[in-house]
């Protein structure tokens, strides 16, 4: 029977994934980090351990854990620390700063990002693009602000001001956002993995 795989107990599973590798013994690896990966909530937290696990072995057997480890990585406020950059080892850091710096850099011409805010259908500023460029602002703004240690796992797109979107814009500013990250941002992200192949789909 095989054991049931908790991310509370995750400290432990790491032991067990760890000693997996040195054993060289990858279908317990790969069972093991598969049933921490479905635990979607305990990713964001502990992205850099999950993608120094999930890159111990063949990249294209974990491609979408390694894709959402990159992606919560890259929008992360916070820049990769010391500590993280010993977990992850050398190349994957770099690959991770590429990766984070292709984001950031695309936002050094906001303009060329409004078309993929989708603004609401009864946005009375459609024509102007007003609410486009409020959203886009508000991004910059989390980009220049580096928030406590307390507030680490907060990326560019929490926390966003809707300050002067119209009524209807106003309460869907984190759904306007969502074809710029699939269309422009995730992309970008994806080619810094070094992965081959289509890019895995985001839940």
């Amino acid at each position: 029977m095989l054991p049931v795989v908790l991310a509370s107990d995750l400290d432990l599973w790491e032991e067990v994934i760890q000693a997996a590798r040195m054993l060289e013994m990858p279908d317990l690896h790969r069972y093991v980090l598969s049933k921490l990966g479905e635990q979607k909530s305990s990713i964001k937290p502990n992205a850099v351990r999950f993608l120094n696990w999930a890159t111990q072995y063949e990249a294209k057997s974990y491609k979408t854990l390694i894709f959402e480890c990159f992606r919560i990585l890259a929008y992360r406020r916070l820049p990769i620390s010391q500590t993280n950059a010993d977990t992850l080892g050398a190349r994957i850091t770099i690959q991770v700063m590429t990766a984070r710096e292709r984001v950031r850099s695309l936002f050094l011409v906001p303009e060329s990002l409004e078309q993929y805010i989708i603004v609401h259908e009864f946005c009375p500023h459609r024509k102007t693009s007003s609410c486009r460029h409020i959203v886009i602002r508000a991004i910059v703004k989390n980009l220049m602000e580096v928030p406590s240690r307390s507030a680490a796992e907060l990326d560019i797109f929490e926390n966003l001001s809707s300050n002067n979107m119209c009524d209807f814009c106003g309460p869907t500013v984190m759904a306007s956002i969502e074809t710029l990250k699939k269309e422009k941002l995730d992309p970008e992200i994806w080619k810094c993995t070094g992965i081959s192949g289509t890019m895995p789909e985001q839940t």
